[in-house]
């Protein structure tokens, strides 16, 4: 923990805060030929202000406490949830398949419902879906962790219904690091994917998250790539962390542990994860072209691989 001078964002400032230095893993800093991620924003300085974060404009805007949107659908109370490295998280109540609990506003995932160990073992959502996925995932800050992946029923946030939202746990201890020993004990994680069907406004100070509906999203109902899974470690290759079964991955007899230098005729030093994902997105894109460093070639088939 250090002392700096100032952080400035627009017109927003603050004076000598403390900052975390953390050494962070290269797969979330390395954006490929753009600059270098140089860290998180925290609630530090997002506590300041009324935060309005929308996805589909890609604008973060920072309002007055108080602030209250004029096309609001609905709001709710903001609560925080504390993890064991001692900060404290947004939080609101929702219900994931009648189930209700206390889920963390993580406006960094990049998923759609992440569930905690405890909330695993009272409710047991995984015995209730149909096929599951297991794989190794690059993770987070904390790195990389056994996951399992499914499609729940339905995730109720204030009046709205979302379905179907697709939910992951970590299958290893050290995949959701909530303190056990805390009353307020998230049950969870609510990830960009489920966030960007709104403008979210979150106001520490007046304690409320205010959630504006964005005409025509929805959530996909089934999950497409090509069945790799990968990360990047350093700058220069992706490395392939896992291979889901029955995939074009695998058909292709990529496995763990495989670096590919090469995605669709771009080199990997100038590709981040995110954009590794777009280019496996369909419809823009029906198939995934990769060379390995041991120069082999795959086309990989983007097709279904939940439910």
């Amino acid at each position: 923990m250090i002392k700096v001078g100032r952080i400035t964002i627009g017109a927003a400032t603050l004076d000598h805060p403390t900052v975390a230095v953390l050494d962070i893993p290269n797969t979330i800093v390395d954006r490929g030929s753009r600059p270098r991620l140089a860290g998180l924003i925290g609630s530090e300085l997002l506590a300041l202000y009324a935060v309005t974060i929308d996805y589909a404009r890609r604008t973060l805007t920072l309002n007055n406490p108080g602030f209250r949107p004029q096309a609001v659908t609905f709001s709710l109370p903001l609560g925080f949830s504390m993890s064991m490295d001692g900060l404290t998280h947004p939080s609101i109540s929702v219900e994931l398949d009648g189930s209700a609990g206390d889920f963390i506003i993580d406006t960094g995932s990049s998923g759609q419902v992440f569930v905690s160990e405890k909330f695993q073992r009272e409710h047991a959502p995984f015995a209730q879906y149909g096929k599951i996925l297991s794989f190794l995932s690059a993770g987070g800050i904390g790195g990389r962790v056994e996951v399992q992946l499914g499609f729940g029923k339905r995730l109720a946030i204030g009046p709205l219904t979302l379905s179907p939202p697709a939910v992951s746990a970590a299958t290893n201890a050290v995949g959701f690091n909530m303190s056990r020993s805390n009353s307020a004990h998230a049950a969870g994680l609510i990830g960009a994917v489920i966030l960007a069907q709104f403008a979210v406004t979150i106001d520490y100070q007046s304690g409320r998250a205010y959630f504006e509906t964005v005409p025509g999203r929805k959530l996909p109902g089934i999950l497409q790539g090509t069945g790799m899974i990968f990360d990047k470690p350093d700058h220069e290759a992706f490395e392939v962390l896992d291979v889901l079964r029955g995939s074009a991955a695998e058909r292709a007899g990529l496995r763990r542990g495989d670096r590919v230098i090469e995605v669709a005729g771009r080199p990997a030093r100038d590709l981040s994860t995110s954009d590794v994902q777009s280019l496996s997105s369909p419809p823009t894109h029906s198939s995934l072209p990769i060379r390995t460093s041991d120069q082999r070639r795959f086309d990989l088939t983007i097709g279904q691989i939940l439910p």
